[in-house]
Parts: C-alpha cells; structure tokens; sequence
C-alpha cells in the first residue's frame, strides 16, 4: 500500500483535557489551546520488534513495533495567549495490540490498541521540541482503542478516522519511563490527504459536469 499523509488537530484543552493532565501543565496551557499537525504514514512500514507485557486488569498482551510514521509536524496553538510552540519528528514509532484485555470485569471482551509517538525512547525516534514555562517537551503520544478495528498486530492499511487521544509529555523521565508532567488533548482525530493526482481528477470532472451542464442549457435555449 501507498504511504498516506494525514493532517490531525484535536479539541480544546479544557474540554477533557484538565482530567488526565498534571498541575504543572494545567497552569502553563490555556484552556481554548488546542493542537494540528501533520504527518506521513506507511503500511508496508519495517518491522522493528515484539512487545509484551501485563495490563492494569492483569491479563498478558503482545504487540508488535514498527516504523511506520514519517515527517510528523505539530503545532500547539494558544489561542488566548496569542502564541503557539512547535514540534517535530523526522521518524516516529507505532506499536500495534490486537485482542488486548483491558478490564477484568469483564475477561472476554477484547480490545485493539494503536499508538505512535516519539521521544519515548529518545534514541530511536528523537523529537525537536519546546520549553513551556520551566517544562520542556520530551515527546508526545496518539493512540486509539476500540474493540475489533484490526485483525492481527500487522499495521492496518490506513489509520482509524474515529476519536483518539493525545498526549504531550513534560519535564523529566523517571525510571520506568514516565513524564513528571502530561498534557491531556481530547477528541483528535486524523484526515487523509487526497493525493495531487485525486484532486486533480476530482476537478477535472467537476469541470466536466459544469460544462456539460452549461451547454444544455444553452443548448435548451437555442431550440
């Protein structure tokens, strides 16, 4: 499959987002802020390794690494305060979990996690980022989950185009790989990009329809 660019923006900060986010970056964020970007996605992306691990509800899990994100531009935008801070990725993980059980009320149903990010590990996907206040940014995260949206831990043809979430982290890195500071965006959600060649055949037949339009009428008008 061909590599897809997607544009994506989120809703603002303070619908949701104050919920999952820590103090310090609640104080440092204005509640309209909210983020866009852009970036390059590849199916046919190499893969990099297996993860495993145990949920919070303690069942196993298993999912697979690849790189498959590319050029990945973000923009946090600061509506009320007037400014906005910029980051990037020249490369960008995304880890595939398909048939994860994530709630052991409830043992049988199983869902399926997508997530890239950068900066985390900082070795393998650096990010360039900012410094909000006294917290730099260290990498950011966007993942979806539902139930039954992929088949296997292969990557998926294209991205999901439902609601996912996320994350700015701050600040320093403990021991088990954890921000001291997150920053929480809600509903973001992911657009494809038609390709130059779509576009153009789109307006040619639109062309098209106008004209064949026009000349029917004028032909109607002539008779």
């Amino acid at each position: 499959a061909a590599p897809i660019t997607y544009t994506f923006t989120t809703g603002v900060f303070g619908t949701g987002g104050g919920a999952r986010s820590t103090p310090n970056a609640i104080a440092l964020i204005s509640p309209d802020a909210y983020i866009s970007g852009s970036f390059t996605y590849d199916p046919d992306g190499p893969y990099l390794s297996e993860v495993t691990g145990t949920s919070a509800s303690g069942a196993a899990y298993k999912g697979a690494v690849y790189q498959g994100i590319y050029n990945m531009e973000g923009t946090l935008h600061m509506c009320s305060l007037g400014s906005s801070y910029a980051f990037s990725a020249g490369q960008v993980g995304i880890t595939v979990y398909n048939d994860v059980v994530l709630n052991s009320s409830f043992p049988n149903r199983l869902s399926d996690i997508l997530g890239l990010g950068a900066g985390r590990p900082a070795t393998l996907w650096p990010i360039n980022g900012f410094t909000l206040g006294n917290l730099p940014l260290y990498g950011f995260g966007f993942s979806w989950g539902s139930d039954y949206f992929l088949d296997s831990n292969a990557l998926p043809n294209s991205l999901p185009t439902f609601i996912g979430q996320l994350n700015l982290f701050f600040g320093t890195v403990d021991a088990n790989g954890l921000a001291s500071d997150r920053a929480h965006f809600s509903y973001p959600t992911v657009t494809p990009v038609p390709l130059p060649g779509t576009a153009m055949l789109f307006m040619s037949s639109l062309f098209g329809l106008v004209t064949g339009a026009r000349l029917r009428k004028r032909g109607n008008l002539t008779a």
